[in-house]
Formats: structure tokens, C-alpha cells, sequence
């Protein structure tokens, strides 16, 4: 796992996370592939798959609109943030300036949309008349904002917090709108940081206590980890396909033959296929893995060699040799190269 923080040059700068991989993709992208199609939960995943990369087309497109716009003040922007405060929470995106911080919950939801307030409740009208309901992000970016203002409390920062809900593309239609909460298409986001930054310039930070600020921030992110699939969503572990999968054909049941994987059924060699086969198991179980756990997974015929596998990898562990239990930390686990 690849995260770092990016700093671009020029009028507008965005501090931005760059990662490698995500594991919330990786943990679907290993239930489907280990699933039958007709399981009763492939759906389900399938789904959750695509509303995931959805998600990420719409925060690009911010991403895109923000990056080419200058403003005529110092500013920060973060992408995809994990802080903690009274619990963990997640924010899209916030724009950070010395007099306030404006946190963006964006969405990418086609059709016609009506927030209801009371109670909270987003309804889509799709293009064939039909409805959907959804959980309203109303809620959510209200206790984002609280979790945020707290955050900032417990740092000795006085910084007033604002959200806004993005919606990311021009076809998602407003039939109602909430309440109190400001609604944006992407290219109204620099003229409304503008407009909140009028209002409020009158109060803002020093530009020391600004940029101790940005370095706490990212001091204090933190890789998310998502919780087990199996756990997740219900699954048996017996329901899960066992094996390590050759990457050349997608065929489960590579072979260890001295220090290389072999396939079968294409004739591939890897020396890295079993660390894939152990992060997918971490990512679908989550918990600590045993020496019969790694030979059953694995498709490994010996204690002797799954020992070997397990040492070799950049797993914690704890007990004695023989009621040793390993683990992997999927914040900083690396595969190799071949």
C-alpha cells in the first residue's frame, strides 16, 4: 500500500493522497473472484464494486474542476481524508483556508433527486419513471462537520466548518433540495469558496498557525481498513474458493514447485502469487492466520512448507512455534516485484 501526500505547484495548491491500490476494491475484487456468480451475495458485491468506482469518477472530476482554478489566497485541499476524533470518519475532500474549512461530500447518483428532511431520505426518479431510495448524505455531512470542528478543538485551532454536498455530474437533476444544506455542481465550488472566504476573512489564522495546522493534518491521517467481506456481509469462509490464482489466465490452483508458483493450466511461473492469495485472505477474514489456515488457502501439502511461506512474509506474529498465529498490517503490506 502506497500513501503519500503530493504537493502541486502554482496558484492553486492541493495536497492530495496518492495511493497504489485500494482496499476496499482489493477486499470486493477478492470475494468476487473467489465467489460463484450464483452466490447469493455476488450481487450484492458487484454492486458495492461499481458504486465504489463511481464514487471515485465523481471525485475526480472535482479533483479536475479545483485544479483549474487559482484563488487569490493561501489554501489546501485533501482528498480522501481519515482523521479521528471521538470516532474515526472519512471526508471526500475539504478545502482548507486560514479564516474557515469547507468539507465536500460528493456524490454520483444519476436521475432525479429529491431530498426529504423529515426524515432524512434521498429518493432518485430514474429516466423509466422508476424510484430509489437512498440513505439521505445530509446526516452524514452534518456529523462529518461536527467531527471535524471537534478535531480542530482538541488542536487549539478556532476555525469555523462548513459542508456542502457535490453532486458531480450536470445530469443529476435537483427536484428538491434540503433544507439547509448547500447543494454544488462541480464548477460552483471555486466561486463559493470565494463567497464563504469574503465573509468570513475577517477572522483567520496566522500563517504559522495555518501551516502547523496542514502538518497536523497530515500527521494525523490514517490509512483506512476496511472491515473482513466475510464479517461484512455474512459470508462463510466455506463459501470462499481456495487457492492462489495464476494472474496470466485468472485459473485458481498455481502449484509451489521449489521458490515459484506454477500454473497448470497456462504454464505461468510467479514468485510473488502466494502474497496476493495472503492479502486476499486477510482482506476477506481479518483475523489471525494459522498454520493449517495458510496450507488450506494456500493449497500447500506440508506445515513444513506453509511455515517457510509464512516466515518469509512481512507478517507479525505471537505464540510459541507451534500455537504461532500470524497477521498482516494491510496499511504498510507490500508485494514484490517478480
Amino acid at each position: 500500500m502506497s500513501d503519500k501526500l503530493k504537493i502541486l505547484g502554482g496558484a492553486l495548491t492541493i495536497i492530495e493522497k496518492i495511493r497504489t491500490e485500494a482496499l476496499s476494491f482489493d477486499g470486493l475484487d477478492a470475494a468476487i473472484s473467489r465467489l460463484p456468480n450464483h452466490h447469493p451475495k455476488f450481487k450484492i458485491l458487484k454492486d458495492r464494486h461499481t458504486a465504489l468506482e463511481s464514487g471515485i469518477g465523481g471525485e475526480k472530476r472535482v479533483e479536475d474542476t479545483l485544479r483549474s482554478h487559482s484563488l487569490p489566497f493561501e489554501n489546501r485541499i485533501f482528498f480522501d481524508l481519515h482523521l479521528f476524533s471521538t470516532e474515526n470518519f472519512q471526508l471526500d475532500a475539504i478545502i482548507l483556508t486560514p479564516s474557515y474549512v469547507l468539507i465536500l461530500e460528493i456524490k454520483n447518483i444519476s436521475g432525479i433527486l429529491s431530498f426529504n428532511d423529515d426524515p432524512p431520505h434521498l429518493m432518485r426518479t430514474n429516466s423509466d419513471g422508476s424510484k430509489d431510495g437512498f440513505d439521505s448524505p445530509v446526516p452524514q455531512l452534518e456529523r462529518n462537520c461536527e467531527l471535524l470542528s471537534k478535531w480542530l478543538s482538541k488542536k487549539s485551532i478556532d476555525l469555523p466548518v462548513f459542508g456542502a454536498i457535490v453532486l458531480a455530474y450536470p445530469k443529476q437533476i435537483v427536484d428538491k433540495s434540503p433544507a439547509a444544506t448547500t447543494i454544488l455542481y462541480p464548477k460552483l465550488i471555486p466561486a463559493y469558496i470565494k463567497k464563504l472566504f469574503d465573509e468570513h476573512r475577517s477572522k483567520s489564522l496566522d500563517k504559522k498557525s495555518f501551516h502547523r495546522l496542514i502538518s497536523e493534518i497530515m500527521r494525523s491521517h490514517s490509512i483506512y481498513v476496511p472491515n473482513p467481506i466475510a464479517d461484512t456481509y455474512g459470508i462463510s469462509k466455506n463459501d470462499f474458493k481456495t487457492g492462489v490464482k495464476c494472474k496470466e489466465c485468472g485459473i485458481f490452483g498455481m502449484r509451489k514447485y521449489f521458490k515459484k508458483w506454477v500454473c497448470d493450466s497456462c504454464g505461468n511461473r510467479s514468485g510473488v502469487a502466494h502474497y496476493h492469495a495472503m492479502k486476499d485472505w486477510f482482506l476477506l477474514f481479518g483475523a489471525r492466520m494459522t498454520n493449517r489456515d495458510c496450507r488450506e488457502f494456500l493449497g500447500v501439502d506440508n506445515k513444513h512448507k506453509a511455515t517457510r511461506i509464512l516466515q518469509s512474509m512481512d507478517l507479525k506474529h505471537e505464540g510459541s512455534f507451534r500455537d504461532r498465529v500470524y497477521w498482516m498490517d494491510l496499511r504498510t503490506f507490500k508485494i514484490p516485484s517478480e
